[in-house]
């Protein structure tokens, strides 16, 4: 298990334990493995923080890492800057801190972005990319992989707030933004409806809320990562207009999507 820890007590004592943020967590499971995970659509203002956290650290004894952005929903091509400025401007300190990575990535375009992060700003050490969390600690020849990887695992759900039946919710919801109905989710999750209704309750939610949001989020990542018009991305977020997309959206982000790709692109 990883405890939550101010960032000073981390510091003097990291072991088997994490200091949060927003969406994101910095990570020790022992002196040999360090490591963090994003999750969701994190600010340039998220990213800045961890970079904070990860600079101070760059102190450490040599030791292994694990980067987990499975999560990550969304990043904009600000918050894409602050993370490469950290690894160029220290390439040579991380070259002796960091001896390898492994870093698990989602599917799609998500996951090709990460694949594609060190051909971009260069690797100052060994990356490799897993599947999941099991498979990087193994990679990594740590000696209790699962162990470790259910202690970040809890440790990112207790931070992001985030429980593994909403995350699994969200993952279908995406997948099914045209499609999805309470019944099949359910299906998909192995659960009855009802018990898919009350487990909502109790992270005072609903279906309905999570469906109109993972709408939300879709876009959100095809407005900050192409130049279809908000016509286009209504369609293929599963709205019946442009009209119904953009009143959505303002509701729920309050600003109008064009207003939202403007500002998250600094144009």
């Amino acid at each position: 298990m990883l405890v939550a820890r101010s960032l000073d007590d981390f510091r003097a004592h990291p072991a088997g334990s994490y200091v949060a943020g927003r969406h994101w967590l910095y990570f020790a499971i022992d002196w040999t493995v360090f490591g963090y995970a994003l999750w969701g659509t994190p600010a340039p203002q998220d990213l800045r923080a961890l970079v904070h956290v990860l600079e101070l650290e760059l102190d450490r004894e040599p030791h292994a890492a694990v980067v987990d952005v499975a999560n990550v929903d969304a990043l904009s091509q600000e918050g894409f800057e602050v993370l490469a400025a950290y690894v160029m401007q220290h390439a040579d300190r991380l070259a002796h801190v960091v001896t390898r990575t492994a870093m698990i990535r989602s599917t799609g375009l998500n996951g090709a972005i990460a694949s594609g992060f060190f051909d971009i700003v260069g690797s100052p050490f060994p990356v490799s990319f897993c599947d999941d969390l099991i498979s990087a600690f193994s990679h990594l020849e740590h000696p209790r992989p699962r162990e470790s990887a259910e202690a970040l695992r809890l440790a990112i759900v207790t931070a992001s707030g985030i429980s593994e039946p909403l995350r699994e919710l969200r993952q279908y919801l995406e997948a099914n933004l045209a499609t999805h109905s309470l019944a099949s989710a359910a299906r998909t999750m192995g659960v009855s409806s009802r018990t898919l209704q009350r487990r909502l309750g109790e992270h005072r939610t609903s279906f309905i809320e999570e469906a109109q949001e993972a709408r939300v989020r879709v876009a959100e990542r095809l407005l900050l990562r192409s130049d279809a018009p908000v016509t286009q991305i209504a369609i293929e977020v599963g709205c019946a207009s442009s009209q119904h997309f953009s009143d959505l959206f303002r509701r729920r982000r309050g600003e109008a999507p064009s207003t939202f790709r403007a500002r998250r692109r600094g144009i």
